[in-house]
């Protein structure tokens, strides 16, 4: 895991308990890893005890996710609102 202000990096493996009804990694452990970075890096630019959400998430899916592969992701915070 790397932690700096405005940008966080961490891994996530996909395993048998992410996997759906057709035997590939759910499409939600991808949305989860995603606004878990994201949400990460945000926090990094926050005072204490600022609170955040996330209030719209889209994803599209290219190709499917992995399983049993270490993934990197990555969130940085290109804006401030």
């Amino acid at each position: 895991m790397k932690v700096e202000k405005g940008k966080v990096v961490f891994n996530a493996i996909a395993n048998n308990k992410h996997l759906n009804t057709q035997c590939g990694v759910h499409g939600e452990f991808a949305s989860t890893v995603l606004d878990s970075v994201t949400g990460c890096a945000v926090q990094t630019l926050l005072g204490a005890g600022v609170a955040y959400g996330t209030i719209d998430l889209n994803i599209k899916m290219i190709r499917p996710v992995p399983k049993d592969e270490n993934l990197i992701a990555e969130g940085n915070v290109n804006q401030n609102l």
